[in-house]
């Protein structure tokens, strides 16, 4: 499923529902750095790349920044996002996440290592089929559309510490140290 992942800086002027309404998120809600205390909170919102299915009306990351630029959300960052797995059921984006408490890693691949991403892949695989975590996980894809520059994994776990010490064990970290930097948050449902 091809998605956007679209952050906006924490704030009182930053109502996570109405980043939702503004840019038609499927998943919507509050960001909290894990470990950080007293931050103001930013939002995080995905975007399916197909806003209607039945009409399947492509979205695209300028169509998402204007609509955000349109609304004065200003400094939103627009990055596109594969799906690759997807276990929540009912999945999330038809549901929504309202109320849930979820933990997210945003991860960015060391620079040149798209060789070692594409090679760790396989063991990577194996390792997410046989988690005991439900979630969305997939890669973002590099600018020539072959392979990735970084992760995304959206798990439904409200303790981000344990999913961190989950995601230590993927061969991307235990064996190719593959990131460059991993960003770990507490995400709160709206």
């Amino acid at each position: 499923m091809d998605a956007f992942l679209c952050r906006v800086a924490g704030g009182a002027t930053r109502d996570a529902a109405h980043v939702g309404s503004v840019l038609g998120a499927s998943i919507v809600g509050e960001l909290y750095r894990a470990g950080v205390d007293n931050a103001a909170p930013e939002v995080l919102a995905v975007v399916l790349a197909a806003s209607d299915a039945q009409n399947a009306t492509a979205v695209s990351a300028a169509a998402l920044q204007a609509a955000a630029a349109a609304a004065g959300l200003e400094g939103m960052v627009v990055r596109p996002w594969k799906v690759g797995i997807h276990t929540f059921d009912p999945p999330l984006h038809t549901t929504g996440a309202a109320g849930k408490v979820l933990t997210v890693m945003l991860c960015d691949d060391k620079p040149d290592s798209v060789a070692l991403r594409a090679a760790t892949r396989p063991a990577h695989l194996e390792f997410l089929k046989a988690s005991p975590y439900k979630g969305m996980i997939g890669p973002f894809p590099h600018p020539s559309g072959e392979g990735g520059v970084g992760t995304c994994l959206i798990i439904d776990c409200d303790q981000p510490e344990q999913v961190a010490g989950w995601a230590a064990l993927d061969p991307y970290v235990s064996q190719a140290d593959l990131f460059a930097t991993v960003q770990l948050f507490r995400f709160v449902g709206k």
